[in-house]
This record gives structure tokens, C-alpha cells and sequence, in this order.
């Protein structure tokens, strides 16, 4: 009996604390890790890394500090994870802890009756909080105001004027997929 009640107690310290307001302000410091694609829809690859790109960048201009996409991948590299690999929650804790941030950001994107939706939850490590899901949805075309929407729903105070967009949906897939590809003859074809 008393082991039964150990382990149930354990497994409620170990679940976070849902928070109630937005989580992410001043003080944080926060990295962005690439989106899961559940589907593993292959139009949706190379959106996982541009979504923690653009999310991130969102995030930073807002005046949270971001750790950068260099410094999350070397973080992967020290901890020997590959790089575009989908990470369980203790091994994102683990990348979260490495770069030194107080919150992490993961989420997933889908496609639902040919709408993209971006669905993102912050996980504190410095309360152990875990923030309500926020999703938004809409056209794939719509990338870029979808990242603002789901930044809007987790910064105290997203701005949208502080970010200039990218020239075009298409230029940013390709420097994405540039950036993701697995050999650097790939990367260069689309860079």
C-alpha cells in the first residue's frame, strides 16, 4: 500500500503545473525547438524547422531573449541528438537545460481538411509550469500570420511591427530546406 501511494505521488510531482496566463515575459529566456510533424506529411518537413525559426524570431522581437538556432544546434550535437529529430519532452528539458533557457517551446503542425494547423505549449523550467495549448489555423499560404497569432497567444507583449516578413513563402521554404537538408550538396541546391 505504501508503495502504491509513493509511486502515485511521484507521478504527480512529475507532471507540471498547467499555468494560467501567458507564459512567457520578462526575465525568460527561451528557445524554440523544431515542431513534430505527427502526420510525417512530407509538404510539412521542412515547416517544422521554419516554424521554430519564424516563431522564434517572433519571440525575440518581442524583447525575450532567444537562444539562436546555431546555439540550439550545438546544444543537439554536445548531447549527441540528431538534429531533425523529434525529441520526447526529457530530452527537450534536457536540450532546454544546456542552453541555459527557462522555457521551451515545442509544438506540432497538421494538416485538418487542407488547413495548416500550428498548435505550440511552453513547457518552464524554472517553475516546472506547462502553458495551455495555443493553436491557430489556416491556409498553408498563411505561415507567417499564423506564427504571429500562436507568438501573440505566448509573449506578454508580440509585436508583429518589430518583423520584417521574408520576401516570399516560396524563398523562405527554400532557405529552410536549405537549412535542413542532409548533405551540403543538397543544401546548396536550394540555398
Amino acid at each position: 500500500m505504501t508503495i502504491r501511494l509513493v509511486l502515485a505521488a511521484s507521478l504527480v510531482v512529475a507532471q507540471p503545473t498547467p499555468m494560467a496566463s501567458v507564459p512567457i515575459g520578462a526575465g525568460v529566456v527561451a528557445i524554440v525547438l523544431p515542431f513534430e510533424n505527427p502526420q510525417a506529411i512530407s509538404r510539412l518537413h521542412w515547416m517544422r524547422e521554419g516554424v521554430a525559426l519564424l516563431l522564434g524570431d517572433r519571440i525575440a522581437a518581442s524583447g525575450v531573449e532567444t537562444v539562436t538556432r546555431d546555439e540550439r544546434v550545438l546544444a543537439y550535437e554536445r548531447l549527441q541528438l540528431p538534429v531533425t529529430a523529434a525529441l520526447s519532452r526529457a530530452s527537450a528539458i534536457e536540450v532546454g537545460h544546456a542552453v541555459g533557457a527557462s522555457a521551451i517551446v515545442t509544438g506540432r503542425l497538421a494538416l485538418e481538411d487542407d488547413q495548416l494547423v500550428i498548435s505550440a505549449r511552453v513547457v518552464r523550467l524554472d517553475n516546472g509550469r506547462l502553458s495551455s495549448e495555443i493553436s491557430a489555423r489556416g491556409a498553408p499560404g498563411e505561415l507567417f500570420e499564423l506564427t504571429s497569432r500562436i507568438a501573440a497567444g505566448l509573449v506578454e507583449s508580440a509585436s508583429d511591427n518589430a518583423l520584417q516578413r521574408p520576401p516570399s513563402l516560396a524563398a523562405f521554404e527554400l532557405f529552410t530546406r536549405g537549412l535542413v537538408a542532409e548533405t551540403s550538396a543538397a543544401a546548396q541546391g536550394y540555398f
